[in-house]
């Protein structure tokens, strides 16, 4: 069937942790497969843009065995640390994730190592899906329907984890900041796919969210004007 779109998105199975694979590298592996795919799509359809979805875990230092990749391909990157943006917790207290600046140099890399390309990535905030329910085991609905009473009772059962993560982002929200100001003087060809899995937006946006949103925005605002703006009355009140 004909869809008249001007691009596709594929992932490439990298949402595991290993680098090596058979002798080689998981990246080098992704190369090789993105490469035939692209060149079968484009063949196919020559203006096509193409993005293709790797996951850090599985790349890390190997990402220069990327710089075979086709050149009509963009990476989008997901989970290439345990900080901002990467993360769903920013400055979280585990003592095992990645330091703020370790997050920072690697995507420096990631960000100049394919000279010209554009550095997408998946930037993250919140996340809660309940696979067992909600991911793919019910039939089909629309988007949003849901019945008043449900999604608000749905906000009571999720709100203690909400305030755990707002105030993650009303304490370190200023990281994040800085990160997109550091890369776009990096790379100013930057394009950020904001992810809120869940949002219960129905109800409230939540100011971890209205954080989020107001740095995606302009990073370049004074970090006292990003917090002024998320912290607005509209954002807080009732949807319905």
């Amino acid at each position: 069937m004909a869809l008249n779109h001007d691009g596709i998105y594929f992932q490439t199975l990298t949402e595991h942790g290993d680098l090596l694979l058979a002798g080689q590298s998981t990246a080098a592996w992704v190369t090789t497969l993105v490469n035939e795919t692209a060149s079968a799509l484009l063949q196919e359809f020559p203006d096509l843009q193409i993005q293709c979805g790797l996951h850090g875990t599985a790349i890390k230092e190997h990402y220069t065995d990327l710089a075979a990749l086709n050149s009509r391909v963009e990476i989008v990157w997901e989970d290439c640390a345990s900080q901002v943006p990467f993360s769903y917790y920013p400055a979280a207290e585990s003592p095992h994730l990645d330091s703020f600046e370790k997050s920072l140099d690697y995507s420096r890399k990631l960000a100049t190592f394919r000279t010209g390309h554009q550095f997408a990535f998946v930037a993250k905030v919140w996340s809660f899906i309940r696979w067992q329910d909600d991911f793919e085991n019910h039939g089909s609905f629309i988007l949003g329907e849901q019945a008043t009473l449900h999604a608000q009772e749905r906000l009571l059962l999720r709100q203690g984890e909400w305030d755990r993560i707002n105030a993650h982002w009303l304490e370190h929200y200023p990281i994040a900041a800085q990160f997109y100001r550091d890369i776009l003087h990096e790379n100013p060809n930057l394009g950020v796919y904001g992810l809120v899995e869940d949002g219960l937006f129905e109800t409230r946006i939540q100011p971890s969210v209205t954080l989020f949103g107001e740095t995606l925005w302009n990073p370049f605002q004074s970090n006292e004007e990003i917090l002024r703006r998320a912290l607005r009355p509209a954002y807080q009140r009732l949807m319905r």
